[in-house]
């Protein structure tokens, strides 16, 4: 992994690191955002996405979560 992208999955992790303790906090929508800067970081971060899907359904938004699975699930 060339260094660039190597830092770009650095900053995804630490980025859904952030929001997995935003979580946590109750703080679900900060996390989501979270979750959206890491994907823009590293759009094959796949921990983003899935921790994203939660949250997004912890917000009762059941559609956008399941736009996320279908990403992850290659669909």
């Amino acid at each position: 992994m060339e260094l660039t992208k190597r830092r770009a999955r650095d900053m995804a992790a630490d980025l859904t690191e952030r929001g997995v303790s935003l979580v946590t906090q109750g703080r679900v929508q900060e996390a989501v955002d979270q979750f959206t800067k890491a994907i823009a970081m590293d759009p094959d971060y796949r921990p983003a996405w899935a921790k994203r899907a939660e949250a997004y359904l912890r917000l009762g938004l059941s559609q956008k979560a399941e736009e996320d699975q279908h990403r992850l699930e290659g669909n």
